[in-house]
C-alpha cells in the first residue's frame, strides 16, 4: 500500500506541476466530496490514529486533510521507512498544493485549519531528532 500511496502523491505532483489552475479548479468545483471516500478515510482516521473525522468541505479541504493524516504519519505496520517516505512526500506535497490555491485568502484559511496539527507534528519531529520531517 505504501508503493501506491507514493504513486498516488507522484501523479498529484505532476499535474501540480503542470495543469495546477485546471487541477485546483475541478477540486473546488466538486462540492461535496463522495460517500465511500468519506467513510473510508474516517475508518482510516479511527484505525491509524491520525486526523480527525471528516466534516464536509470540497476537494480541496479533503486532499489537505488526507495529506495531514500523512504527515502524521502513525501508521503501525509495514516498513517504517517507507512510511517515513510517505510522510516526507505528504509535507512537501502539502506544501506545493497549499501554494496554488486560490484566492490567497482560502489558502490561508485552509493553513489556520491545519495549523494546530502541523505544530504538533514538528514539536513531535523537533523532540524526536527527526531533522528530514524538520
Amino acid at each position: 500500500i505504501v508503493d501506491k500511496i507514493l504513486h498516488v502523491y507522484t501523479l498529484l505532483g505532476s499535474l501540480l506541476s503542470t495543469e495546477h489552475n485546471l487541477l485546483i479548479e475541478a477540486m473546488q468545483s466538486h462540492r461535496e466530496v463522495s460517500a465511500p471516500c468519506i467513510e473510508h478515510f474516517n475508518r482510516s482516521c479511527i484505525a491509524t490514529g491520525t486526523g480527525s473525522p471528516w466534516a464536509g468541505g470540497d476537494y480541496v479541504e479533503f486532499t489537505c486533510a488526507v495529506c495531514l493524516r500523512d504527515v502524521q504519519g502513525t501508521h503501525a505496520d509495514g516498513d517504517i521507512a517507507k512510511w517515513e517516505q510517505v510522510r516526507v512526500t505528504a509535507t512537501n506535497f502539502l506544501k506545493r498544493f497549499l501554494s496554488h490555491i486560490h484566492p490567497p485568502s482560502r489558502a490561508k484559511s485552509i493553513c489556520c485549519f491545519l495549523g494546530e496539527d502541523i505544530l504538533d507534528v514538528l514539536a513531535k519531529c523537533v523532540a524526536d531528532g527527526n531533522e528530514v520531517m524538520q
